[in-house]
């Protein structure tokens, strides 16, 4: 299954369209339980790393993302959602991003 990650910053619907496209069917959600059981992530971005990140730790999805990819779940991430897969971000200051890979987005 593949489970688009539903934080309140991405273009959900239009990455969600497109995957029907090409016909493959994505679950929505912000559920720890539904990443779990996921076999790809898809984290959309729109916004502020600095936002991102935050509603991410609101929703408690970072560490539960974070995890699962270093399990050996697969992860796209689009656009804001790439940035975070890096260590920091110096967008609106020194920023923690997910860590997953090595570097700093300027």
């Amino acid at each position: 299954m593949i489970t688009i990650v539903d934080y309140g910053y991405g273009n959900i619907y239009s990455i969600l369209s497109a995957f029907k496209a090409i016909g493959y069917e994505c679950n929505v959600s912000d559920k720890k339980k539904d990443i779990i059981k996921s076999s790809v992530l898809v984290l959309p971005g729109v916004g502020s790393f600095k936002q991102a990140i935050k509603a991410l730790e609101e929703k408690n999805l970072k560490d539960t993302i974070v995890e699962n990819v270093q399990k050996g779940k697969n992860i796209i991430g689009i656009c804001l959602g790439y940035q975070m897969l890096f260590e920091t971000s110096s967008e609106f200051g020194n920023n923690k991003g997910l860590g997953l890979i090595k570097g700093n987005v300027l």
